[in-house]
């Protein structure tokens, strides 16, 4: 699944690449990480792993289950940073065809997001590690240097404040009962 997504968007690329030189329209091809804040996907079914522990700890009462060792990390970017990159890149690139790096630039281990998610959310809740679904140990995170020399950019929300962010907006627009959006 990952490894077809995966190719699709650097065609994609190519492709923006390719017309850049053709027309007078200019591409800007982002490799964002994973991407966070008000507004995520926080159902259980179609949620990545911010949203879907922001919504197992704010609906739990005693403990949590997260999916594997909690090794993994990822580099986790709020969605207000990648929209000012957007802002910056559409106003400061000057190439015709840019492929720049968005994320915050350094890796959490998702034991260290899952312990900082609880203690954003005021809760004592007990962690369980289910060992019999999948985990991978990867570091991801993104070099993003290019868009901070180029662009002026760099991320100026931090993992801690995302989250206090989320979890407050969470608590005010989300049904815990139907995990949908208040009415």
């Amino acid at each position: 699944r990952y490894f077809g997504v995966g190719n699709t968007k650097i065609y994609v690329e190519k492709m923006c690449e390719f017309f850049s030189r053709i027309s007078e329209t200019k591409f800007t091809a982002i490799r964002h990480s994973n991407i966070y804040g008000a507004h995520d996907k926080f159902d259980l079914e179609r949620s990545h792993v911010f949203g879907a522990t922001v919504t197992k700890v704010m609906t739990a009462t005693d403990k949590i289950s997260v999916w594997g060792t909690g090794e993994e990390e990822r580099d986790l970017l709020h969605a207000d940073d990648l929209n000012r990159f957007v802002e910056a890149a559409i106003e400061k690139q000057t190439e015709k065809y840019r492929l720049y790096n968005c994320g915050l630039g350094k890796a959490v281990t998702i034991k260290d997001l899952v312990n900082k998610i609880i203690r954003a959310s005021g809760k004592t809740l007990k962690v369980e590690h289910d060992l019999s679904q999948p985990t991978i140990k990867t570091s991801l995170f993104l070099d993003c240097s290019l868009a901070e020399s180029e662009l002026g950019w760099k991320p100026e929300v931090g993992l801690d404040q995302g989250i206090q962010r989320t979890i407050d907006w969470w608590a005010e627009n989300i049904d815990p009962a139907t995990l949908k959006p208040k009415s």
